[in-house]
């Protein structure tokens, strides 16, 4: 075939393709080149092929057989003409400029009525209810199929029925492209469609719901608030949001509320402005939840949380609660702000259980809430904490709690193996200048069937704190039943009964601790009840000319050791020390700072100066030789012991006799290794004969004088 140079087309269909397909042809092709263009274009088109096969097969044959040589260029050029004349090329091309145009309408309401739409059709819309209401989307037209739920909202019935308009799915979405707040519209069936299809979700105006919006297993949205509300009223009794499975969900600048102020003193519903369940990765960023029915966030059984800069604000119960096996919390820069109930104990931050049957594996751990505001909830605590582990509250600012931070065992539950370990209270800032009635600004520890271990308490500002209700002693900074922790750099300030107060302790250091402006003339700067071998160290206690410490470091029972150092100690009415009498018990012989206290080893006595008196020169910890009070019960083969009352009676790690435990029933010497509770401790040797309430005794140290 020889080469076709610049053949200018003819006639009819030369300015018909000009007309028609202006874009891809113009006057610089070859007739050759406009024709191939033609046909190559057609040919792209399924619904051109399929509905005009016959003719695009005599046109390729045109090609094919008449355009060996420039001779026929003539015949086609005719045969070309006679198909634009016939119409025949004007239906050919015709379905091709449907198929690439896209329609423009107003609103959803004008493309539903259009007659001009063909499968393959797509459409621009301007807005869904009324031109540029922030509503506009493109979709694709297509034949409705048996499978098809038009929902009026991704997919949509037009003018010829066999048609259907489906929304494009991208990969963001503005509810108002849904239809959200129109007249007899599901909002939260739209909601939902929204946050199933879509990977971010925006709103930009408040959306009221009529039940409650249920995401199960949904993994992967962002979520864009606009500081704008999602609600459900308070009459609806209903929860808003629920999350059940899902993953990785961000919530940005979210509002959740019931809309009104709930106040009174009914009790607990716990209906939720958000409840998730078994849930991981949710982030709440800018978020505010306020005016509960009850609750404002509630999660179980969920881990990997994170919010930041969020608000609580006019909780009715609870603020903020994460209850059983909720793990890797961060609250950052939130503003926890007033409850309204009159009911006991309300809220705004709390952990722990409302299911007293079900076996969990923890309660919850490594929870950190810091730099955030607590205000305004005289009814209890700004930030509760009922068992856990790994716990870190710092840099947080509390106003008017009726208690400012109360960490402690859960004995409610039932836990695998509840732990109550390793606690951080850091650079806290407490005050209460409005309650008359206030208890502590600090509490922190296990239980009696549960000690805690590894706490710092240090650098917190605690005001107007640790007063006495109903005959009930509280302190600015309390810790109990704990071993090994440090209370240190703490300011307690206008405190209405004890200043610091360690009940059931050992192994604490008290540090450069300010205790000071005691409220009233009964005041105690230390208190300490039932506490072993812990460390007074530079610390200043003082009271005013107007309200003077009665004692400064005051014990009651201590069987252990304690260790006065360098306390700066004045303005007091008795004593700078006082040691209570251990009236029931052989263990302490001596009143006063001299007595030489059970459970030593190295250690020294001193007098009312500080000045040291003697010393013990054991090797092991011993104390005052005799019965201990404590009796043991235990399996041969075991060295952990079940027992009573271990605080009151005996020393943590003090060499003792158990009656009847050893080889034969002969008494076994060991030593106490660890304290877990009140009634457990576990024994440097195990027991050779089983044993039920053995009398246990202590064994002697001695002592040098300097």
């Amino acid at each position: 075939m020889g080469k076709i140079e610049k053949i200018q087309p003819s006639g009819i269909f030369t300015n018909y393709i000009f007309k028609s397909i202006p874009l891809a042809f113009d006057e610089s092709l070859s007739y050759y080149e406009m024709l191939c263009g033609v046909l190559d274009l057609l040919k792209t088109q399924e619904e051109v092929i399929n509905n005009n096969a016959d003719l695009l097969a005599e046109l390729e044959q045109y090609v094919i057989h008449y355009f060996d040589n420039l001779d026929v260029q003539e015949e086609i050029n005719n045969k070309l003409d006679e198909m634009a004349e016939d119409g025949t090329l004007e239906n050919i091309i015709s379905e091709y400029i449907q198929l690439q145009t896209t329609y423009t309408y107003n609103t959803i309401s004008d493309m539903k009525q259009a007659t001009n739409l063909i499968n393959g059709s797509f459409v621009r819309t301007c807005g869904f209810y009324q031109y540029n209401d922030g509503g506009g989307a493109t979709y694709k037209v297509r034949t409705l199929i048996n499978t098809d739920i038009v929902d009026e909202i991704l997919l949509f019935a037009l003018n010829d029925e066999e048609l259907v308009a489906e929304l494009v799915i991208k990969n963001e979405i503005n509810v108002k492209q849904l239809g959200i707040n129109g007249e007899d519209v599901d909002n939260k069936e739209i909601l939902l469609k929204a946050i199933q299809n879509f990977h971010t979700i925006n709103y930009d105006e408040d959306i009221e719901l009529d039940d409650t919006l249920e995401l199960e297993n949904i993994s992967n949205k962002i979520i864009n608030g606009n500081n704008h509300k999602i609600f459900i009223t308070h009459e609806k009794s209903k929860n808003l949001i629920t999350l059940d499975g899902c993953n990785n969900i961000t919530f940005n600048n979210v509002q959740l509320t019931n809309d009104e102020i709930r106040t009174g003193s009914q009790a607990p519903a716990h209906l939720f402005l958000l409840w998730g369940i078994d849930s991981e990765y949710l982030s709440f960023k800018g978020c505010k939840f306020y005016n509960p029915y009850h609750d404002c966030v509630m999660v179980r059984q969920c881990g990997n949380l994170l919010f930041d800069e969020c608000i609580f604000k006019d909780v009715y119960y609870n603020g903020l609660t994460l209850l059983e096996e909720v793990h890797d919390v961060m609250v950052d820069k939130c503003l926890f702000d007033t409850t309204h109930t009159t009911y006991e104990n309300a809220y705004l931050f709390a952990t722990g259980s409302f299911d007293y049957e079900t076996e969990w594996q923890y309660l919850v751990k490594n929870i950190t809430v810091q730099n955030s505001k607590f205000l305004n909830n005289p009814q209890w605590e700004g930030l509760e904490t009922h068992g856990g582990e790994n716990i870190s509250f710092i840099n947080n600012y509390i106003y008017n709690c009726l208690e400012g931070i109360h960490y402690g065992y859960d004995e409610r539950p039932t836990v695998v193996n509840q732990l109550v370990d390793n606690v951080i209270i850091k650079n806290n800032i407490i005050i209460n200048d409005l309650l008359e009635n206030t208890r502590r600004g600090i509490m922190v520890g296990g239980s009696t069937n549960k000690y805690g271990s590894n706490y710092i308490v240090s650098d917190n500002i605690v005001i107007g704190y640790g007063g006495k209700i109903d005959n009930v002693n509280y302190s600015g900074i309390e810790i109990y039943y704990c071993k090994n922790g440090v209370i240190s750099n703490n300011q307690i300030r206008k405190f209405k009964n004890r200043g610091i107060s360690l009940p059931y302790c050992y192994n604490i250091e008290v540090i450069g601790n300010t205790v000071c402006e005691p409220n009233d003339d009964t005041s105690v700067g230390v208190y300490t009840n039932a506490n072993w071998l812990c460390i007074f160290n530079n610390n200043q206690i003082y009271g005013s000319n107007e309200h003077k410490i009665v004692n400064g470091i005051s014990t009651s029972n201590n069987k252990g050791y304690n260790i006065y150092i360098r306390n700066l100690i004045f303005n007091y009415t008795m004593n700078k020390y006082r040691t209570g009498t251990n009236n029931s018990t052989i263990l302490g012989t001596v009143t006063n700072s001299t007595a030489k206290r059970l459970g030593v080893k190295g250690v020294w006595s001193v007098d009312d100066n500080d000045i040291p008196k003697s010393y013990c020169t054991d090797t092991v910890i011993r104390g005052v030789a005799g019965t201990s009070g404590m009796t043991v019960t235990g399996i041969a083969g075991s060295n952990k012991l079940s027992c009573n009352a271990t605080l009151s009676n005996i020393c943590p790690y003090q060499e003792i006799v158990i009656e009847g435990a050893g080889e034969g029933g002969a008494d076994l010497t060991t030593e106490i290794t660890d304290v877990i509770s009140q009634t457990e401790i576990t024994i440097k040797d195990e027991i050779l004969t089983s044993i039920t309430n053995a009398t246990v005794s202590t064994t002697a140290s001695t002592w040098s004088n300097f």
